[in-house]
């Protein structure tokens, strides 16, 4: 992982852009650099897998995952934070792993998207960030 991929993706979290796509040919790589960011930053940080549900590598309560496998819940829950036991902690970074599969540009889910719309735009009052890894090439529906 290159040294550009770690600035870039600190001024896109500082920024404030609620949601950022990486492109890359290394979602794992990709996925440890941003957790080693956010430690260095001391912002919680949260993975979610269709596999696994939301994982939090340094919370053993998380560690195996919450099971929320579905993507529109996962997203539901970045966006009602649970502060009161630090799963879905405010002025966290959410990283999403293999989301591209279930937005489909030929049959985009409306639902998914108009959740991503919205996290891009209610997250940042919120100091949330949302991180979507996807492989080169794959390109979003316009929506």
């Amino acid at each position: 992982m290159s040294i550009r991929f770690m600035t870039d993706l600190r001024l896109y979290i500082a920024s404030g852009a609620g949601v950022t796509a990486v492109r890359t040919r290394d979602p794992v790589a990709s996925v440890s650099h941003t957790v080693a960011m956010c430690a260095a930053q001391n912002r919680p940080v949260r993975i979610w897998d269709p596999a696994r549900g939301w994982l939090a590598e340094s919370d053993p309560v998380m560690s195996a995952g919450d099971g929320a496998i579905d993507p529109i819940r996962a997203l539901q829950a970045v966006l009602t934070p649970d502060t009161a036991n630090g799963k879905m902690p405010n002025n966290g970074v959410f990283v999403l792993t293999t989301l591209h599969p279930f937005i489909d540009k030929a049959k985009p889910n409306p639902l998914l998207l108009q959740l991503l719309t919205i996290m891009a735009h209610k997250l940042p009052r919120d100091l949330r960030r949302v991180v979507i890894t996807i492989p080169p090439g794959y390109q979003f529906p316009n929506e």
